[in-house]
């Protein structure tokens, strides 16, 4: 028995249609298993720049993935010299008109989607008539009338019966016949709209936290990666800009200082810590020599002549990455602060990799926050239970996602470079884009192969060659697919976030931390290619914090 597309089960007929309808109950019964019947399928094409509009009464799709269409005209018939009518209403038809311009119609579409190999036979079927001749219009042999409904098997095996298609251009067939797109996700679009939600969310830490007063003026915001802690510090600057004030944003990574830059009000002034340090350091009338190693030591020491100098000047001074900072850093630019001015100190002890200790602000307001709205839930509950925070953090994102994909590099592949290289590959060919994609370093930029290299496999990398300008400012090479470290990248997210060279003993402290770090970056997918001993690792853990 074939099956018929669709089902005609519940089906509202009217008076002129129930005869039709006879005939497409009739054709799953005649014709045997594997034969596909698509009725009513709705056609429509263009003409010298405008739409026409059809529809098919049956379509047969044989086994070989050749057609079979049925013009079903049941009831009276005008027979003319001028060929076969069907009158519908006060509106007649040519039969011989319309069934060549479905049927030229429907091989112009199958051309225009790649399937030009499918065979079509056009028939008219005349459930209520016997013919005896055919015309010039309709060979007999095309027209099936009332004395050959048993034998319609047979007739439309013979108008089949070509080299069969593969099953490939079958399925694609019978997807188009079914008036079904062939669509797949827009992972940009996706993409785009996760973003969207996500910084929606994180704008909460944003909007409650300029509400909250301190008498002090100060205020140490202690809030977990991908809280909204960047939304926040956007939000102050630029209702500081609006009200006419001086404000300055200053952190401990440059590429975190560049991505503000690109946010903030023109009027506001966003470097990293450093950068104020080596500007301190020529406006003293020193050249920096970064060679030497001691241009960094040397310009902290400037900044701090410089400002115990300086007249209060600034209404705002956000520090982020606070964890990172040295007291005395901080120290040294409090003096910029009018009396009454305000002071937020941004930042997360559960990133601070660079072994500084902790400090504190007497009388300042202390905010704390563990929402995460950055990463997938099912990121989020990785990192919980591998304990890389200090207290677990709650995952507050959009999406469940998926969970983090952990790789094994071969022995072969120190670092797990041509894993991560496969990893870029794969995305590649499932949709996403390049640009959507950085891969990260688990080591330092002078311990890094990833970090030295030009090319991951055929993708050329843009990476920070070591060397720096006049300016200071790190030279970068340019290439095709962003590689950082993951002290580098701190402070920062990408869409999908491939983590290589990973290589240690076990989960202390510092490893924790930089785990973190690498693991919260990721807005979507998280990959994570460890050493055998990593691995190891970071199985035990797991399994020491799953339920039995």
């Amino acid at each position: 028995m074939a099956t018929l597309f669709p089902s005609l089960t519940g089906s509202a007929l009217g008076v002129g249609q129930y005869r039709e309808h006879e005939m497409l109950r009739l054709l799953p019964d005649v014709l045997p298993a594997g034969y596909r019947i698509y009725h009513g399928v709705a056609t429509s094409q263009l003409y010298e720049g405008s739409q026409r509009y059809g529809e098919l009464d049956a379509v047969v799709v044989a086994p070989c993935g050749h057609l079979a269409v049925l013009e079903i005209k049941a009831g009276t018939i005008d027979l003319s010299d001028q060929g076969p009518f069907k009158r519908y209403g006060t509106m007649r038809k040519n039969l011989h008109h319309q069934a060549h311009a479905q049927h030229q119609g429907l091989i112009g579409r199958l051309r225009g989607e790649q399937l030009g190999e499918v065979q079509v036979a056009h028939f008219l079927l005349l459930p209520d008539f016997r013919v005896a001749d055919g015309s010039v219009g309709f060979p007999r042999e095309r027209i099936i009338d009332a004395s050959e409904q048993d034998s319609i098997a047979h007739i439309l095996a013979t108008a089949t019966s070509h080299a069969p298609l593969d099953a490939g251009q079958i399925d694609r067939l019978c997807g188009f016949l079914s008036n079904r797109f062939a669509v797949a996700p827009d992972p940009a679009c996706r993409h785009g709209h996760r973003m969207q939600a996500t910084r929606r969310l994180a704008e909460g830490l944003a909007t409650w936290v300029p509400r909250i007063h301190s008498p002090s003026g100060a205020y140490i915001v202690e809030a977990t990666a991908g809280s909204g802690k960047t939304q926040l510090a956007l939000a102050l600057l630029h209702a500081a800009a609006a009200a006419g004030e001086r404000a300055r944003y200053v952190c401990f990574n440059r590429p975190l200082a560049d991505h503000i830059v690109r946010l903030a009000p023109p009027r506001a002034e966003a470097s990293s810590f450093h950068e104020l340090a080596i500007a301190a350091l020529r406006a003293s009338g020193v050249q920096p020599d970064f060679a030497s190693g001691q241009a960094f030591s040397a310009g902290v020491e400037a900044l701090a002549a410089a400002t115990a100098a300086a007249d209060p000047i600034l209404d705002l001074l956000i520090v982020d990455e606070s964890q990172d900072f040295e007291i005395d850093w901080l120290q040294n630019l409090l003096p910029l602060l009018k009396p009454a001015g305000r002071l937020y100190v941004l930042g997360d002890s559960d990133q601070g990799i660079y072994r500084k200790d902790a400090f504190d602000l007497a009388e300042a307001t202390r905010i704390t926050c563990r929402d995460n709205f950055r990463s997938p839930r099912r990121i989020v509950e990785t990192v919980n239970l591998l304990g890389l925070s200090a207290t677990p953090i709650e995952a507050c994102g959009p999406e469940t996602g998926t969970e983090p994909v952990f790789h094994i590099e071969e022995n072969d592949d120190p670092g797990g470079l041509a894993c991560a290289a496969r990893i870029v590959e794969t995305l590649i060919a499932d949709g996403e884009r390049l640009e959507d994609i950085v891969v990260l370093s688990f080591r330092g930029r002078e311990k890094s192969r990833l970090l030295a290299s030009d090319y991951l496999a055929k993708r050329s990398l843009r990476r920070i060659t070591g060397a720096f300008d006049d300016a200071g400012n790190a030279c970068w090479r340019d290439g095709e697919l962003l590689v950082e470290s993951v002290y580098r990248f701190k402070g920062q997210s990408a869409l999908i976030v491939v983590v290589c060279e990973m290589d240690f003993a076990a989960i202390d402290a510092l490893t924790a931390r930089k785990l973190f770090v690498a693991m919260t970056r990721a807005q979507a997918q998280l990959h994570l290619v460890l050493s055998p001993a990593a691995a190891q690792s970071v199985g035990e853990r797991l399994e020491a914090s799953t339920p039995a």
